[in-house]
């Protein structure tokens, strides 16, 4: 640790700090003022394997997140270059009640131009096949125009039906996609999802689901002339497109 302690604050705030989760780059501040000092100023914000299963861990954990963020605009408050979050509900009541702060803290980062954005939201007994629009999460429409987005890493989301002119929606910096049981309101949102990514690269995509409309309007033929220029990656499974005339694709 001495050896660490000696080396310039530059290289601990951008190359050592970074290697650890949030949890634990704020632990490090019990060594000395310097290090509480240090962890404040870390690009990166990283909440992974997160257990919430009472009413008291939810609370206790939210305090937590937000007292990382409002450290970090106390002393860098423009730019937040990294932002992850895997977080496992133990039921759904608990997960209703962490959704709007998971709304804010989305949203905080994306004022900060974030550029690396995951977001891994699990909850168990959830009942996916119910018709309340509640059971499933809305991802929070101020990401749909976050302009500095290069990684996009998504799992357990609904995405409502949004109009690419109306939001401005559009990710003209974004290079990788991964998306895992998301959930659109219809496969044209999907397709417009996908061109607003011009420069994607890497696409991952699995377990997406899309409603039965018998009113959609994309046909098996515009499905298959969308293409991604610069596309060089691509892993898709479980992906089922279900048109109006019954064909599958």
């Amino acid at each position: 640790m001495d050896m660490i302690s000696n080396l310039p604050d530059d290289i601990i705030i951008f190359c050592i700090l970074p290697l650890v989760t949030t949890k634990e780059a704020v632990a490090t501040s019990i060594l000395s003022k310097r290090w509480t000092n240090l962890c404040h100023f870390v690009p990166k914000i990283d909440f992974t394997n997160i257990s919430v299963n009472s009413y008291e861990s939810n609370s206790s954990f939210n305090k937590f997140v937000y007292s990382v963020l409002s450290s970090g605009d106390a002393v860098f408050p423009h730019f937040i270059d990294s932002f992850s979050l895997d977080i496992k509900y133990g039921n759904p009541n608990l997960a209703y009640l962490g959704f709007p702060n998971i709304f804010e803290w989305i949203n905080h980062v994306v004022q900060r131009r974030v550029e690396y954005l995951r977001l891994h939201l699990h909850v168990d007994n959830l009942d996916h096949d119910h018709d309340d629009d509640e059971d499933q999460p809305k991802f929070p429409i101020s990401t749909l125009t976050c302009k500095t987005l290069v990684t996009l890493k998504l799992s357990g989301f609904h995405l409502e039906s949004f109009s690419v002119s109306s939001i401005g929606f559009g990710f003209p910096l974004l290079r990788t996609l991964h998306l895992r049981y998301i959930e659109f309101t219809d496969i044209q949102d999907f397709m417009l999802f996908l061109a607003g990514c011009p420069f994607l690269e890497n696409l991952r995509l699995s377990d997406i689901f899309f409603p039965e409309e018998e009113e959609d309007s994309v046909t098996i033929q515009e499905v298959k002339s969308f293409i991604l220029p610069k596309l060089t990656i691509a892993n898709i499974t479980f992906l089922v497109f279900i048109f109006s005339d019954e064909s599958t694709l």
